[in-house]
């Protein structure tokens, strides 16, 4: 029907209730006024009181013709106050334009038909623009999040049973890293059907085939050596691949094909010296049983790129 006014906000019914515990006597205070006995319901011990004849009600004041006893089930029912609230039924579903949360909310489902924010920018869901942000109010692609620096609530996805096991987003330096992080954060792996690795990255940026025979490995290396000192390479129990040596001071360079028990000089470049045995003046690199040596013999520390590219199994620095 047709009314005057402005359109009443829809709201709930909830009928008010009081128990009085172990309270005990004749007269009792109400948490809210009645205007007359037949506005309440009365039980003592489940069972319910006759209005004006087991009691009479003045305001908040509720009086009882026999005692009620410390042991009684004593409690009453406001039917003549049905409360009405703007919190939204556990047991049905929610159904609007826009919704903005900043505590709980109970229902059965929920349909937006605009924006869905929950405490500002902890979720929020763009229907103009079909995005969903995560830790940001304003969303600038399908799904955005907004990440603090080292932030170590990071994680995108995360694996429920492993604090470390899933998609992880960083922001460090102004660039953001991407990884499926082991349990105790040290590489990010790749899986196949049987959940066995295939490729892993380690947290020193090697490159390396896991479980196969075959594939490629990288792994760079940037050192200062002082004189007659030296890095060790150890190879894995096959595998051969190419070891690419930069002195950063003159820029001399070199290549050699490193193996798992040889090392060869494939080509060099520069005023740099360099031998495949520990010689005096050069820049050696040399094999020994399972480890490939690097060693500065040029007179005073130098700063070195060392780059190990590899076929087949694995080399570790």
């Amino acid at each position: 029907m047709a009314y005057i006014g402005n359109e009443p906000a829809e709201a709930y019914s909830n009928i008010a209730y009081q128990d009085f515990g172990t309270q005990s006597g004749t007269v009792f205070t109400l948490d809210f006024p009645a205007g007359a006995p037949g506005e309440l319901e009365v039980f003592v011990n489940n069972v319910r009181q006759e209005p004006s004849v087991a009691y009479n009600v003045s305001g908040t004041t509720l009086t009882m013709t026999g005692t009620v006893a410390a042991t009684d089930d004593f409690y009453v029912v406001f039917q003549g106050k049905a409360q009405q609230t703007v919190t939204h039924p556990a047991n049905t579903a929610l159904v609007a334009t826009t919704g903005t949360f900043s505590g709980a909310l109970s229902a059965t489902t929920g349909t937006f038909s605009g924006d869905l924010t929950v405490d500002t920018s902890t979720l929020k869901v763009d229907s103009t623009n079909n995005r969903v942000g995560i830790g940001t109010a304003s969303p600038t692609k399908k799904v955005s999040t907004s990440i603090g620096l080292n932030d170590t609530d990071g994680y995108v996805l995360e694996y429920s049973g492993d604090a470390k096991g899933g998609i992880l987003l960083n922001p460090v330096g102004g660039e953001v890293r991407m990884g499926a992080i082991n349990s105790t954060g040290t590489y990010f792996s790749t899986l196949y059907a049987n959940n066995s690795e295939f490729m892993r990255i380690t947290s020193v940026g090697q490159i390396r085939t896991v479980n196969r025979d075959f594939g490629f490995s990288n792994h760079l290396t940037t050192v200062s050596l002082a004189d007659d000192a030296s890095i060790v390479i150890n190879a894995g129990t096959a595998g051969v691949g190419l070891l690419a040596i930069y002195e950063t001071a003159s820029g001399g360079n070199a290549l050699f094909r490193a193996g798992y028990l040889s090392c060869a000089a494939l080509s060099g470049a520069g005023s740099v010296t360099f031998a495949v045995a520990d010689t005096d003046g050069a820049i050696c690199v040399f094999s020994t049983n399972h480890t490939i040596t690097i060693k500065n013999r040029l007179g005073a520390t130098k700063a070195f790129y060392i780059n190990m590219f590899m076929a087949g199994n694995n080399f570790a620095g």
